[in-house]
């Protein structure tokens, strides 16, 4: 006999509100895997440094990345907060000329790149291959991400859109300068003392700042370890973040006396609207109809040079909003502990 049931057939019973939640699975720190990929992603390198080249590390395996992936493999590249410069753009752009060349998202922003480097880029979006009526450079991007890059004015957006409509390309050039899918690495616990001659004070970084890339680092998500490249694997093994101590330690001690770029995520004032024009103070007009005509003036002048002032101050503003701020440390020994000059704190994981 069948026990009884107050569920009627093909009814979905509701969730119950107080049920427990399921506990997020924990991360798997098993570091063994991505060490192997990081020692070679260092051979890489050094083979690199032999051919008397020394691009930032990201730009090298993204390259040698790209060199051997499938179109589907390559719509979307990251190279944000890589390090490049205006030089590092010769290699991309002759990656971006390859005729399987899949890149749809090319992500550049928080970079050191100047209206130099970004006409270069323009100039080779825009140029037609011999006896062909298409762009053969990277003809299948639709999204070139710049925001970050304090060295690219608006003047030269501007300009780059221009070109790219008029030679037909349907490129949205984003200049927004906010990191694209950004993961909290952990938080700046402390800055210490004398923070005027800390490396982490001299660079900016500030106590509660959110770190969401440090050099090369970007990722908490462990990368997949089945039917990828040698090459993938290198990549995302040096991008892929554990925890302070098996990932920012031997950065920090393997880069001393070098720069590492870092994004953190840190909360702003909001810029204040600008103040209207003042007009006629209407105290002066009245000090001056009351005074006489030897004193009236002086004192209508400088009541209304005091009113002037005091309306070319905008109201501070109380309001803040988050930002995404670029800033450049070097680790090195300094009279207080360690190579960094501040405390990191890991981010709890989520429940």
């Amino acid at each position: 006999m069948m026990p009884s049931s107050n569920m009627k057939v093909g009814q979905i019973q509701p969730p119950d509100p107080n049920a427990p939640k399921p506990k997020t699975k924990p991360r798997n720190l098993d570091d063994s895997f991505w060490k192997e990929h990081r020692e070679g992603a260092a051979a890489t390198m050094a083979e690199v440094a032999k051919q008397g080249a020394t691009p930032p590390v990201v730009l090298a395996l993204t390259l040698r990345f790209l060199g051997n992936a499938k179109p589907h493999e390559t719509e979307y590249v990251r190279m944000s907060n890589a390090s490049l410069r205006d030089e590092h753009l010769g290699p991309l752009i002759e990656v971006l000329h390859r005729s399987d060349c899949g890149v749809h998202h090319l992500d550049l922003a928080f970079n050191h790149l100047t209206d130099a480097g970004v006409r270069m880029l323009g100039n080779a979006l825009c140029a037609k291959a011999v006896d062909t009526d298409f762009n053969f450079c990277a003809f299948e991007l639709s999204h070139l991400y710049l925001g970050g890059n304090d060295g690219v004015t608006a003047e030269c957006v501007a300009a780059l859109r221009k070109q790219l409509a008029a030679a037909g390309r349907d490129v949205e050039v984003d200049v927004a300068a906010v990191l694209r899918d950004p993961c909290p690495l952990c938080t700046v616990g402390q800055i210490l003392e004398p923070a005027d001659k800390s490396p982490a004070g001299l660079a900016g970084l500030r106590a509660g700042d959110e770190v969401v890339a440090f050099g090369p680092l970007r990722t908490l998500k462990e990368p997949k370890k089945g039917f990828t490249s040698r090459e993938q694997r290198q990549l995302e093994a040096v991008t892929y973040y554990l925890d302070v101590g098996r990932s920012v330690a031997p950065l920090v001690k393997a880069s001393n006396g070098k720069p590492i770029d870092v994004v953190v995520r840190r909360m702003v004032p909001v810029p204040a609207a600008p103040a209207p024009a003042p007009a006629a103070a209407p105290a002066a007009a009245e000090a001056a109809e009351a005074a006489d005509a030897d004193t009236a003036a002086p004192a209508a002048a400088a009541l209304a040079a005091v009113s002037l002032e005091a309306a070319a101050v905008p109201p501070a503003s109380t309001e803040t909003q988050e930002a995404y701020v670029r800033l450049t440390f070097v680790p090195q020994g300094w009279e207080g502990q360690g190579l960094l000059g501040c405390r990191l704190k890991a981010v709890p994981e989520p429940q």
